[in-house]
């Protein structure tokens, strides 16, 4: 599908994510950038927009994170792994934001780059 993310998606992403999906912010706009956690490559045939890989951000946030060196995968639906520039990581879902060690998010943005999907799960949201 397109990189641009359709009126519909948008509001399924955010009933799903209820906000900004960046560790520890507390908007719930839906005035926000809609990013793909799984960078879109256009140079790849496939799904790459949709509930799988998709997440609010707001724009400032948005942009550290295209820009800064900070790295995102979905897990499943409205749930997220991030490692900063710095190495720590750290969750994030509906239950907030959750330190991780920097092992297990590498793992996980491993594991997304390994099976070749945006955010690295099935198709039925199993990890």
């Amino acid at each position: 599908t397109a990189y641009e993310h359709p009126e519909a998606l948008k509001e399924r992403v955010h009933l799903i994510t209820g906000g900004d999906y960046w560790p520890y912010a507390t908007s719930t706009s839906r005035h926000v950038d809609y990013d793909h956690p799984t960078p879109f490559d256009p140079s790849k045939a496939g799904q790459q927009t949709g509930t799988h890989n998709s997440g609010p951000l707001a724009r400032r946030n948005h942009r550290w994170k295209t820009h800064a060196g900070y790295q995102a995968r979905q897990r499943a639906p409205g749930h997220y792994v991030w490692l900063t520039p710095n190495g720590l990581g750290f969750t994030t879902g509906p239950s907030g934001t959750h330190p991780c060690s920097e092992n297990e998010a590498r793992l996980h943005l491993a594991l997304a780059e390994r099976r070749g999907r945006p955010g690295g799960w099935s198709d039925d949201g199993e990890p």
